[in-house]
């Protein structure tokens, strides 16, 4: 038979173990939150990250649009003042592979069609051929 002393040594020995069985069920279940939600905080992160880094590349690659098409339009209006022209064509002779600077030379030395130089840079900045020639392109004189 159980005494008295022994029956209150059980309960708060078993009470114990449950206020410590709690404490640890406690501790596993925040650490594994923590976790989970940290592996998901990262991964926004990461995603937020890439985002920000496809649409830094969508900017450039529209500003380099915008200059090259700039530049051509301001090459065929034969500007009388040159300075603005050759800020553009320095611009684009520092960004664009070799083969494009000397395809600009012959475009505006006269070797060579404007609308075909466009469509190399399109090419370029788009990185594949996407079936455009110069006949599908417009431009006014």
């Amino acid at each position: 038979m159980i005494t008295p002393p022994q029956l209150i040594e059980a309960v708060l020995s078993l009470a114990a173990f449950q206020a410590l069985i709690t404490i640890w069920m406690k501790g596993r279940l925040e650490s594994g939150l923590k976790h989970y939600y940290d592996r998901k905080l990262e991964e926004i992160k990461h995603e937020y990250a890439k985002t920000l880094e496809d649409q830094k590349h969508e900017t450039a690659l529209r500003d380099r649009c915008a200059l090259m098409a700039e530049l051509i339009a301001e090459w065929i209006s034969k500007p009388s003042d040159r300075k603005h022209l050759n800020r553009l064509t320095f611009e684009a002779n520092l960004w664009l592979p070799p083969d494009l600077v000397k395809e600009l030379t012959r475009t505006f030395t006269g070797r060579a069609d404007a609308l075909d130089l466009l469509l190399e840079v399109r090419k370029h900045i788009r990185g594949k051929d996407d079936g455009l020639v110069p006949g599908n392109l417009v431009a006014f004189p």
